[in-house]
This record gives structure tokens, C-alpha cells and sequence, in this order.
């Protein structure tokens, strides 16, 4: 293997950490009007039964009980399958966040060029395993660009629901 100078490994480990931060803020974003929907729909006398005051902290559960509302009768139910499928879209990208929220980054240097690595540890049960996603510049770009795509399609969705069903005015 060539030896990689300094520059280049200091400019890998950037541009991984930049990756990184992009994965994050547009699941966070995506999370955010998720939150939003359901704190809406809270407030909404046909709905407020579906959803606990407190709401849940992981984005399976939140995705969960935003499909059981936007099936349920009420305002939302017309913009349900749009939703529905926005979500899932965005479920291929669940274990890229997760990772880099929660696991360790490294930066490996083949003769092809600088791989960014995600891993993490899990125990489930008494088994023990490890969840890896090596992103070549090729995938780092693909990846960046249809979660970019993802997130802003999802909230846009969401956003429109919001407007149209009548739950922006936060009044019944």
C-alpha cells in the first residue's frame, strides 16, 4: 500500500466527519416534522387518544404511530399513503443515522482511495454482534444526495399535510 501523506488523511478525516453531520441533519430534520405531525395532531379531538402526551424517543415508534393516525379517520387520512411511503423511503437510511449517531468513524486507506467506515457493537439478547457500513467517495456521494432527496421530499409531504388538513392553525 502507497503511503498517504498527512494532507490527504486530514482531509478524509474532514470530509468524513462533514458526511457524518449531513446524514445527521437530515434525519433530524426529517424527525423534527415528524414530531411536529404528531404534536399537531395531539391537539385534534379525533386523535388525541392515538397519541401519548409524551412521545416516544425512538424514530420506529414515532414512524408507528404516525401510520396508525394517518389511517385512522380525521383530516390527515386523504395525505396517508403519501406520508406512508415518504417513510418508508426514508427507512433505508435508518441504519446509515444510526451508526453515525451512535457508532465510531474511521477513516481506511486502500489504493483506491479514502473509505469512510461506521461500526458499532450490538447486543441482542445474549448474541453479540457489529453493524459496518464502508462508504466509498462514490457511495458517500450517492448516499448524501438521496438522503438529501429523502429528507427534503418527506418533510415537504409532511409540511403540505400539515397546511392542507387544517392542523396548522393548532385550533379545532
Amino acid at each position: 500500500m502507497a503511503e498517504v501523506s498527512d494532507q490527504v488523511r486530514e482531509k478524509a478525516k474532514r470530509d468524513a466527519h462533514l458526511v457524518r453531520g449531513v446524514v445527521l441533519n437530515h434525519y433530524a430534520t426529517v424527525e423534527y416534522g415528524v414530531d411536529e405531525l404528531l404534536y399537531r395532531c395531539r391537539r385534534y379531538a379525533s386523535y388525541r387518544k392515538a397519541i401519548p402526551l409524551r412521545l416516544p424517543r425512538s424514530m420506529s415508534e414515532k414512524i408507528a404511530l404516525v401510520r396508525n393516525v394517518v389511517a385512522s379517520p380525521g383530516p390527515l387520512r386523504p395525505f396517508g399513503d403519501n406520508i406512508a411511503a415518504a417513510l418508508d423511503r426514508l427507512d433505508v437510511f435508518t441504519v446509515h443515522r444510526h451508526l453515525a449517531a451512535h457508532g465510531r468513524l474511521a477513516i481506511e486507506f486502500p489504493e483506491s482511495g479514502p473509505v469512510m467506515r461506521l461500526e458499532k457493537f450490538r447486543v441482542k439478547g445474549s448474541e453479540l454482534g457489529q453493524d459496518v457500513i464502508l462508504l466509498d467517495q462514490q457511495a458517500i456521494h450517492t448516499l448524501t444526495q438521496q438522503l438529501s432527496i429523502c429528507a427534503a421530499t418527506t418533510t415537504d409531504i409532511i409540511d403540505t399535510a400539515i397546511r392542507e388538513s387544517g392542523l396548522a392553525s393548532l385550533e379545532e
